[in-house]
């Protein structure tokens, strides 16, 4: 399996990745379907597997956000995809209307492949991701969960970020466990202010 890379993404591949993403949004809310895509129409960079997360923001609320950790799919038709879930599954909302579409702000993330980060303590874990804060994933037994580097914007310090990850995952935010694999990814942000 070919893996998309993320510095590959020229900008005429992340115009595409973000028309194609307010499309499938278009088409969800007016036809409630999902977008066909034909692959073979995009570039070689958008065949190839990738991992995203489309984000829905209506102002400064969230109104959906859908997305995979691990590539399964052409990167095009994962976009699309998570476009259609996050205006249309997402359980914490009810399917996007066309009354809310003008205001609806559409970004997506595509992300690296997940890494596996080492530490010995959570010293040593706040440690490594102060300098690049990274996404980060937690999985532990049946507890999972991960943040957007984007959430470090939301909060104040690695003790903040690591201990709402936690609760988000179902543990105390004081947890841990030597037990706790942890992996981290970049993110190649694709946003409607890019292209103005």
């Amino acid at each position: 399996m070919v893996l998309m890379e993320l510095d590959k993404l020229i900008d005429t591949d992340r115009r595409t990745i973000y028309e194609l993403a307010q499309q499938s949004l278009w088409v969800c809310v007016h036809e409630r379907r999902r977008l066909s895509v034909n692959i073979g129409e995009f570039s070689k960079a958008l065949q190839l597997m990738g991992a995203s997360f489309v984000t829905l923001n209506k102002g400064k609320n969230l109104r959906g956000c859908i997305g995979t950790l691990e590539a399964r799919k052409p990167l095009i038709q994962d976009v699309a995809d998570h476009a259609y879930a996050a205006a249309c599954q997402d359980p914490r909302f009810p399917p996007v209307t066309e009354n809310e579409l003008q205001d609806i702000l559409v970004s997506v993330s595509v992300l690296s492949p997940p890494e596996d980060l080492v530490v010995e303590s959570l010293a040593m874990l706040k440690q490594k991701l102060e300098s690049d804060k990274p996404g980060l994933i937690l999985r532990y037994g049946p507890h999972g969960a991960t943040y957007l580097p984007s959430v470090w914007e939301q909060v104040e310090d690695s003790s903040d970020f690591i201990g709402s990850l936690m609760q988000k995952a179902g543990l105390p935010s004081d947890f841990w466990s030597d037990q706790i694999l942890w992996q981290t990814y970049r993110v190649n942000y694709i946003q409607a202010q890019d292209f103005k």
